[in-house]
């Protein structure tokens, strides 16, 4: 045997030695294994190479990972029809000069080295793969996932070890997240086995490499290398997928392809609407209001609809004058110049200007906020469609129950409050001093409980102007928190909040650079939270529920106190085939001590229900209560759930799969108090992969062509898009992995469709709630692990495949709607098919 080292490149965090391997018999059989100085062994492939560039007369290509080493040993051994070798060789590679050898290579043998990086693609079938699929940065850790694409081998056993920069090996934790088998995807290939895992590293010491062997030596192994080079492209690549449109660089040059063009803004100017009333704005006018107050009027003389009034209303000294922001106005009556005392707080202002316009429609319009030339004409025209065809009418508001379900008015309706009253809002964007548009909030249709946590509708909120009399006779105004309280009364008072889904205002930043305003925000920014966090105690009183309210980064942060008596509960769990499964499961209610007496029912399905008998004997010793289902029929999740619903005797029915971990404190009480808010009849909880990352923070239609689980894989510490994944909201559906539903709720829709056998049953149920008129609810307080990383019936077969496309089309007959209009708690500035609120085309 005769080596010689013909070229060299790197990529991946890989080294790629191209070998010439002569003086071999016919049919040899060659292998290399690789060590370092120490001896230490180094993963290594050796693959047949048939270059196409006709100088090199390679036919091995090595591949190893790109340690920190300086030297590496290569041990060749020639293999004939003996088990003993034939030959040997053996050659040392230094690793010092790979980098520019490499980048020379690159730069003169391109095609050559595009060929050698891409040999491991051309012997993947036969053999296992590993790839890093993602790194998303959690803290001072990193989350790296990697997939295993092997021959699907019943005997195979799959390791799977880690090794240092020097070669050594260690532990690193191991999250199972996805074990399946596929079909495989090139003509004639036999099913694939598909094993999905993470682990977590520290930033200061990340660099790793793994590696995958069959310890039964049916399937040849490979590896890959975590290092700088891979990691920073990973992470890039992984971050770009997970960024929400908060987070999209490119959202400015989004805006101007959506807006209003000039020529349609004139069009504007030109229609007259069968309907066009007068729209007061108060402006609330104090001496650090000056530098935004003036963008604000401006942009007030170039609204296409110009039926309004400004009422300014004026708390300044008068050496701080704002006579000199209205020189553009002279002589126009439409601005209204109230002033008061130097000494009032803005809430006293909003209100004095509220109560002093003359406007049909009022709006609260603060010096930051610019209105875009078409706002004020796409308000009125929204007034002027049909409150049976507008814009959310179908799921804003208590007009939308069809049952009873939605909460009862907590004031007695006033006189003075029309059957057309209204409110209405939109989405908005941030503008910093430079006049770049960043940061949109696009926003969900009326959520009482996001509203809750924090005013989303708001700062710009136009209401009909017999909302604003109601809550000044009924229940009056606050003087602090003034916004968020006013869109909580009115929203107590039946008034349906309907959404337009465009961009039609900015809110300017204040200026960081002067300090003096910059303070001055952050005062009032404080104000504006204690004042918030009063509102919203003060509103869950008024609903007659006991909390206690926590001012937080991403909101108002509720924790609902137990009511006496104590509702019933029953925990309903499915057996599945393993009794191990459901022992673990019952075993960790059992150690949670819950704070609510639950009642437990436990659905036996069990192909073999003899193993699980004396799983039973023994949990009764410790619950004596426990309740056994027998399920005797066609088996899917909506049937065993409905018999579990049938056994079950609370008021409360939390459904939970055995695999499920719930955590923190007393979550059962926490989702059923969750479950008491008027009008809520499901609450869902955020799933947890066993790596801390997310695996659901709710689900929404339209995603991904049915329903998409959102948020899975970001970690559990990030808040999502507008605090979406910390603060209890609406949503259109929750996983039947760990989902609560009030009996009321449950017999409303006589339970889950059991046609659906293969997915989205959960999602046609709470669909189903939604219609008649109760709210599905995410209750981010409450998270659970998901152990479910292992599927017993790995095989996706095509059978069940035909099946779920058949449920997939009956869904979309069943619910066009959302299909067409999209999910109502998304927004067309969002795109449907990301799961983590990804801004639209």
């Amino acid at each position: 045997m005769n080596l010689r080292l013909e070229s060299t490149c790197q990529g991946d965090g890989k080294i790629y030695l191209q070998m010439v391997v002569d003086r071999l018999i016919d049919d040899a059989v060659v292998g290399v294994a690789a060590h370092a100085k120490d001896g230490a062994e180094i993963p290594s492939l050796l693959l047949p190479f048939h270059p196409t560039d006709s100088r090199s007369q390679a036919n091995f290509i090595v591949v190893m990972p790109h340690l920190s080493l300086r030297e590496v040993d290569l041990d060749f051994e020639e293999y004939g029809a003996s088990e003993a070798p034939v030959s040997r060789g053996h050659l040392t590679v230094e690793l010092n000069n790979m980098g520019w050898r490499s980048r020379l290579n690159s730069f003169v043998r391109n095609d050559l080295v595009n060929q050698m990086l891409d040999i491991e693609h051309e012997y993947s079938a036969g053999r296992m793969n590993v790839y890093l699929t993602s790194a998303v940065d959690d803290g001072e850790e990193i989350v790296v996932r990697m997939l295993v694409d092997m021959p699907n081998v019943p005997d195979a056993d799959v390791m799977v070890d880690f090794l240092d920069d020097a070669g050594h090996g260690f532990d690193l934790p191991v999250y199972p997240l996805v074990d399946e088998v596929v079909p495989g995807s090139r003509v004639g290939e036999d099913e694939r086995l598909r094993i999905e895992f993470s682990v977590r590293v520290n930033r200061s010491s990340k660099d790793f490499c793994v590696k995958v062997y069959d310890a039964a030596e049916f399937v040849e192994g490979s590896f890959a290398r975590f290092c700088d080079e891979t990691y920073v492209s990973l992470r890039n690549q992984t971050e770009g997928l997970l960024a929400d449109a908060a987070n999209d660089p490119d959202y400015s040059l989004w805006y101007y392809r959506h807006r209003a063009t000039l020529s349609e803004v004139e069009v504007q100017r030109q229609t007259s609407l069968s309907f066009e009333p007068v729209v007061s704005l108060v402006m609330p006018l104090a001496p650090e209001d000056r530098s935004g107050a003036f963008a604000s009027l401006d942009a007030l003389l170039r609204q296409s609809y110009d039926l309004f009034e400004v009422v300014l209303v004026d708390g300044c000294p008068q050496e701080c004058s704002f006579d000199g922001l209205l020189s553009n106005w002279a002589g126009d009556p439409r601005i209204v110049r109230v002033s008061v005392d130097p000494a009032t707080d803005d809430a006293t202002r909003m209100a004095t200007g509220l109560m002093q316009a003359r406007g049909a429609y009022r709006a609260v319009l603060e010096p930051s906020v610019v209105l875009a030339p078409e706002a004020l004409f796409e308000f009125v025209r929204q007034l002027n469609e049909p409150a049976s065809v507008r814009d959310d009418f179908w799921v804003s508001g208590w007009s939308g129950s069809r049952s009873g379900a939605g909460v009862p008015q907590v004031a007695e309706r006033p006189d003075c409050l029309g059957d057309d009253a209204v409110a209405l809002f939109c989405n908005h964007d941030h503008e910093d001093p430079r006049g770049l548009l960043h940061d949109p909030e696009f926003k969900p249709v009326c959520s009482p409980g996001l509203l809750r946590s924090r005013a989303y509708v708001g700062p710009f909120v136009l209401f009909s102007a017999d909302v604003i009399q109601a809550v000044a006779q009924t229940q009056g105004f606050t003087s602090e928190g003034f916004l968020h309280d006013l869109y909580l009364k009115a929203w107590e008072l039946g008034v349906p909040f309907c959404r337009i889904d465009k961009v039609l205002y900015h809110v300017q930043n204040v200026n960081r650079a002067n300090r003096e305003l910059a303070t001055l925000s952050d005062e009032r920014a404080a104000r504006d939270t204690r004042g918030g966090r009063k509102a919203v105690a003060q509103h869950l009183r008024r609903l007659g529920l006991a909390a206690t309210v926590v001012a937080e980064p991403f909101g108002m942060d509720i924790s609902y106190h137990l009511p006496h008596p104590v509702p019933s509960v029953s925990v309903v769990l499915f057996s599945g085939n393993d009794p191990e499964v459901l022992a673990g499961g019952i075993r960790r209610l059992i150690e949670a001590k819950e704070m609510v007496p639950f009642q437990l029912v436990v659905v036996d399905h069990a192909r073999d229900r003899r193993s699980f008998a004396r799983l039973y004997e023994e949990v009764r010793k410790l619950v004596p209560g426990l309740t056994i289902a027998p399920f005797e029929g066609k088996p899917s999740r909506a049937a065993f759930a409905n018999a579990g619903a049938k056994a079950a005797t609370g008021d409360y029915l939390l459904f939970l799969d055995p695999a499920m971990e719930l955590i923190g404190a007393d979550p059962i009480a926490s989702m059923m108090l969750a479950c008491q808010v008027p009008g809520t009849g499901v609450v869902g909880a955020k799933l947890l992969y066993s790596d801390d990352t997310l695996a659901q923070a709710g689900v929404y239609v339209g995603v991904r062509g049915s329903a998409g689980a959102m948020g899975a894989g970001l970690p559990r510490t990030r808040q999502g898009y507008l605090g979406r994944f910390m603060c209890a909201s609406e949503l259109s559906a929750a996983s039947l992995s760990c989902l609560m539903v009030s009996r009321d709720a449950f017999d409303a829709v006589s339970g889950f469709d059991q046609r659906f056998r293969m997915g989205l049953v959960d999602v046609d149920f709470c669909l189903r709630v939604a219609k008649e008129g109760w709210r599905v609810v995410l209750e981010p307080s409450v998270e659970a692990y998901d152990h479910r990383s292992v599927n017993p019936e790995r095989l996706v077969t095509e059978d069940a495949r035909l099946r779920y496309e058949q449920e997939r089309a009956y869904f979309r007959y069943r619910w066009p709607k959302h299909f067409v209009k999209g999910d109502p708690f998304l927004s067309s500035g969002l795109d449907w098919q990301s799961a983590y609120f990804g801004l639209s085309d």
